[in-house]
Order: structure tokens, then sequence, then C-alpha cells
């Protein structure tokens, strides 16, 4: 044993166990003095244990029977490994222990437990009786060791160079195999009202997010798992890691069903199910990305309406801008199907083994039924520095709408789709055409999501809810007048605005994503506003930074002044007022002021300064025209202008309004706490 597994055999930290060999125990004495193994210095497993029950130390009262599972293997090569996982699923059919069989009654029962030698029986037959003997004693104490068979392959596989072999490279961290698995199951609801709705995998090598979405339902309630055969591959690595991850899943107790391949080397997937695949694989780890995207693509291909897809790769191949002209077309060929309902980047950390790597995914659904490029809408998210497990499940709920999502019959010459009435809390619900027109990052890098804290311990309040969409709103009374001799403005360029001196910029400030916050976490924090707000994703005031923090860490920004206009140039144009001032402008985006106009005949309005940014296209933004007021109509426009942006912001908040109580209706009928009808007392003279 080394010293770590001494350690963890224990439940101490190393530094204790460092201690014990440097201060004799009294009644034990010294503790055991390492040998020389393959270069390493080691300790005899038996005199760990003796001396650890001698002296009373530790945190483990059980350390003999531990002990097992720190064992050194038998036979410590890939091979070994392969065979004590072959005798551990053979070991949930024995009802002996297997040092009680010879080689020849361990093949027949591996034959018995897997007769299409699709997980076992290669591994047994390919070795010496010596090695599957030494092994199935091995696999005994393994299994006295653990709770069932599932548990003693996790102790196996802990610490991968025990057998020669390396980490798994592309292996995706537990938090995002619990989101997969999440996702998966959600996305079968739907589908089992016809039927049970199995999960299965293209790859042949995903048991860990096949494993999670079992999981995600149950060991007892999953309906099956499928997966590409072991004879479909076309490479012995890829052979082996397609039996490992059979193994795997028959050894949690969900021996795969095989999944039909045509002769082009494409899964066939009869019937209900969710496909749940992960690229690159254990069985092709270093794929390009038009390799990757093309094994996406033969998915796709055969992709069925009563099918759901869920896919995790690489974030610069699925999400991120491609550097590669032929990734791009075979990208731009998935999109144009019209079938990715979601598509959501990962922060740093999404795979262990590559810390800095981020993972993206893609989310499929049924054919879209017609113009999906005019009134289609795809759910974007970017999950960067956000907790997976406290948006879970808000950003599930966001996806199954968007893949449920279905366009509506062109009624009143206006095509909507049904996804409306739900509200997006992480991802964003964004036009198709904007997301298929994206030359770089298919998911732009500043959604800053907000979710919501759990809706358990949420305090609401129905009857305050329905009393804020009771009284009528405002209107808005407007006098107009047609006189032919009014005064004529003037349009003219931005940039010779800025020249004569009226007009100034007011730089953004760049801010990390820790700095932003949602104003429960930083109650009386300073208001950002940033492309999320200008484009309309999210409205202004639903991020902020902490005041001391942001001043601490920026002290020569330049927060904004009532009437200043905050703009953002570029494919995704957008552009507010702020009427109130000490706004955090955040770059890219930057605010224009209005600081000297002059005693000429005209005047820069705010408003139509903002309205006429917005409607500008490209980056060169102080080529945009600019209308100017008369002098003599400046005042009184501004008056009916700002009256008209107050009753919008107050149409706005009552539509969030309204979409909080049908939520709160809808979540409060089906848990049995409410019910509702309408006032008709109320609505008389409405």
């Amino acid at each position: 044993m080394t010293l770590g597994e001494v350690a963890r055999l224990a439940r101490v930290q190393r530094p204790v166990v460092t201690m014990w060999r440097r201060r004799p125990h009294p009644s034990a004495g010294h503790f055991p003095s390492p040998v020389e193994l393959s270069g390493q210095r080691r300790f005899a497993r038996s005199k760990v244990v003796a001396w650890l029950q001698a002296s009373g130390r530790g945190n483990n009262r059980e350390v003999a029977a531990d002990a097992a599972l720190h064992a050194r293997p038998p036979v410590p090569t890939p091979a070994g490994g392969a065979l004590a996982e072959a005798l551990l699923l053979v070991a949930s059919s024995a009802d002996v222990p297997l040092a009680d069989l010879d080689r020849d009654d361990l093949l027949d029962l591996a034959e018995e437990v897997d007769p299409d030698d699709r997980v076992a029986f290669l591994e047994i037959a390919a070795a010496s009786e010596r090695d599957v003997v030494a092994s199935a004693a091995y696999v005994d104490a393994l299994l006295g060791a653990s709770h069932g068979p599932a548990e003693a392959l996790g102790h196996l596989r802990r610490d991968p160079s025990r057998f020669g072999r390396t980490s798994e490279p592309t292996a995706p961290a537990q938090d995002v195999v619990r989101l997969v698995g999440a996702l998966a199951q959600a996305l079968a609801d739907p589908l089992r009202e016809s039927g049970p709705v199995p999960m299965a995998d293209p790859t042949g090598g995903g048991a860990d997010v096949v494993l999670g979405a079992l999981e995600a339902r149950g060991p007892d309630l999953h309906e099956g798992a499928l997966a590409r055969p072991v004879a479909t591959a076309d490479s012995a690595s890829r052979a082996g890691a397609t039996r490992e991850s059979w193994r795997t899943l028959a050894i949690h107790g969900a021996m795969p069903e095989p999944i039909d391949v045509d002769d082009e080397g494409r899964v066939d997937i009869v019937g209900r199910a969710v496909i749940v695949a992960r690229y690159p694989h254990p069985g092709a780890p270093a794929l390009t990305p038009e390799q990757l995207l093309e094994e996406v693509d033969d998915v796709l291909v055969q992709l069925k309406d009563e099918q759901r897809a869920v896919v995790l790769g690489p974030a610069p191949i699925l999400t991120d801008a491609l550097g590669s002209t032929r990734a791009q077309r075979m990208r731009r060929r998935i999109l144009d199907t019209g079938r990715l309902r979601a598509a959501m980047r990962l922060g740093r950390g999404s795979s262990p083994s590559a810390p800095q790597q981020r993972l993206g995914m893609w989310v499929f659904g049924p054919t879209p039924l017609g113009n999906f490029r005019g009134v289609g809408r795809t759910a974007v998210a970017d999950l960067a520095g956000l907790d997976l497990a406290d948006v879970r499940e808000d950003l599930v709920s966001d996806v199954v709408a968007a893949v449920e999502d279905r366009p509506l019959p062109h009624v009143g010459g206006v095509d909507e789709t049904q996804g409306r009435a739900h509200i997006f809390r992480v991802a964003r619900y964004q036009r198709t055409f904007s997301v298929l027109a994206r030359d770089g990052d298919l998911v732009p890098r500043d959604l800053h999501a907000a979710p919501r804290r759990a809706r358990a311990h949420a305090p609401v309040n129905p009857s305050a809810a329905a009393a804020a969409v009771a009284a009528p709103l405002n209107g808005v009374a407007v006098r107009l007048s047609t006189e032919a001799s009014l005064p004529r403005g003037r349009v003219v360029t931005l940039r010779e605005l800025l020249d004569e001196g009226r007009l100034r910029v007011v730089a953004g400030t760049r801010l990390a994503e820790s700095e932003v916050l949602t104003p429960e976490q930083a109650v009386g924090g300073l208001t950002v506003v940033g492309v999320p707000e200008l484009s309309g994703q999210q409205r202004p005031g639903g991020r902020v930074v902490d005041h001391l923090a942001f001043t601490a860490a920026h002290p020569r920004a330049v927060r904004t002044e009532a009437g200043d206009v905050v703009f953002c140039a570029g494919p995704t144009p957008g552009a507010w007022v702020d009427a109130r001032g000490g706004i955090v402008v955040e770059a890219p985006a930057r605010a224009l002021r209005v600081v000297s106009d002059g005693e000429g005949p005209d005047r820069v309005v705010p408003r139509i300064l903002a309205a006429d940014l917005a409607r500008g296209r490209g980056a060169q933004w102080r080529t945009f025209p600019a209308r100017l007021v008369p002098v003599v109509t400046a005042d009184t426009l501004t008056e009916v202008l700002d009256s008209i942006a107050l009753a919008r912001d107050e149409a706005l908040r009552r539509a969030d309004a309204l979409a909080h109580l049908a939520e709160l209706l809808a979540d409060g009928t089906v848990d049995g706490r409410l019910t509702a009808m309408m006032d008709s007392v109320a609505l008389e003279g409405h």
C-alpha cells in the first residue's frame, strides 16, 4: 500500500500517517517499515491492518474488511482490469464464491451471463488459469468489502494506474452527468404517454451519461438502455471501449439491447427513445471537429420525430466560433435541419481531466413545422460561473419548453409559437433566424443567467400577485397638430455631433463574470446595463454589482447621468435611455451624453437618438444618421416621448406580472394549494 492508500483506509489525512511513522505507539510499537516495489515505497497491507487494529489509531473501525479495497490487483495490466470487471459481473450470478470455481466453471457461468460475448466471456477466456484464479479471489474480497457489484466496480476504477491505465481524458464531471440525466428524463416524459422510453447510446462508449440518465429516473423505474453493439466497432480500441461501456451498464443492472446499424455505420433506433451521446468518447478520444460533427450528423439523419437527443461535446466545436471552413459548413448543415432546439455552453471544470476545457451541449427535437426560420425560436445559455446544481431544475424546464414548442398555424397574419407561455429563467429563447445568422459563436458570451431561488423556499403571495394585475393601466393622452407651417428638423451623422461637441462618449466598464450579481445577492447594488438588456434578452434591473466592490475595482469608471443613451452596435444593436442616472454600463456597450446643444435651430432628443442607434446596422456607429428636432417643438416632444416610455414600461411590467401570476396559479393548482376563477365584479367598467 502507498501512504495515500493507508490514509484512505484509516480515514485520515496523509500527514497524519507521516506522523505515525515518526512516533511509535506505546503498545503497538513502530509503524511497519516500507519495502521497495517497482521503484516505489510500499507498505505490507497485512502489517498495516495489524498495526492499526493494535494501536486503535485512525477513524475506521472496519480496517480489516476495508483493506481489500486497497489490495494490489494480482494482474496489474489493462487486460487484468477487464478480467476483474468481467469476473465481477459473473459473481453477481454465482451462488458460491468465485474462488471455489475453476476456470472452466467460470467460463460456463460467463457464457450464461453473456451468451453473445458482449461483456465478459472473451475477457475470461483470454486469461491464463493462474490469472483467472488469482483475480477470482481478489474479486471475492472486493465484493466482501463493498455494498454490491456497482460499488465494487467504483473501487476497481478509482485509481486507473493500478491496472496500467490512464484517466479517461474526455469524461465529464458528475454535475454535468446529472444535468444530462435530468434533461434526458424530462425529455422522455411527454413521450411516455405512448409507452416506455429507453435511453440510447449511439457511440457504444458513453456508459457514464447513459447511466446518469437511467439513475435520474431511479434504479427500479428506468425503462432500459440501448447501445451500439461491439460487433460494429471498426478498431480494437473502440471494441474494447464498447465492451467496457456495456460491462458498466450490465454491472449496474441495465444490460443494454443492441441498436441496429446500417451498412454505412449509422445507428437506426426504432420507436420512442432519448439518445444521449458524448463526443469524443472512450472509443474515439481524439476526434477532429469534422469527425465529431459527422458523427453527430449521422445520428441526426436517423433521428425520428418520436425521439429526442442530448449531445455533449467540446464547446469550441458545439457552441463557439469554428476555425475550419469545412467544419463551419458541417455545423451549418446540422443547424439548417431546424431540429436544434437548445444550445448551451458549460463553464470551466466541466471535464475534470481538462479543467480549462469547456463542454457544450446540444438538444434536438422533432422535425419543425411551418416556417421555423421565420417564427421559430432556439434556447441558448452560457452557464459559465453558474453552479449547475442551482440552475438544473430551471434549465431543464427551459429546454423542455423549447423542445416541445410548436409553430401555430398562420392566423390573422401572425405566426407565433406556443413556447411564449413559459418563462425562461436560465436560457434565452431567441429567434432561430438570429441564431442561424451568427458566423462566430453560436451561443453568445454575454448571456448572464440569473437563476431564481428554489421554488419550494421562495416566499410568494398569490393574492398580492392577483391584485397587482387587477387595476387598469393608465393611458397616454396625446394631442396632435398637423399645421403645414411647422418648422422642419434635419438629419446629420453622429460623427458630426461628436465633432461639434454636442455629444460625448461615455465608455463602458469591462466586468468579470463574478462581479455581476442578482438584486437578491447584492441588495442596494448598482444596476448594470449591457448587451443582455440592450438586445432584449432581459429587462434593466435584473443584474447589479456591489457598490463598494465596484468602486474599489474600477475607481475610474464613469456611471451614467439622467438622459444618457446607453447603446451597443454590431449584430445585435440596441439602445436605452437612462431616465435617472447612476447606471453601470457594461462594455462593449457604451453611452452617449448630450453635453452642449448650443443656440442653434435644433436639438438632440435622447429618445429619438436611442431610436436612431437601435436601428443602425454595423459596427461603424459614428456614421449612423441622427435626427434633430426643431428647437420650438423639442421640449413638448420630449415630454410626450417620456410619457410614452413610462406607459410602455408599465405595460411591460404588467406583462411580467401577468406571467408571474400565471405561473403561481399553475404551480398552486397542480400542488393542490390554489384554485382560481374570474372576478366578474372587478371586470365591470374596465
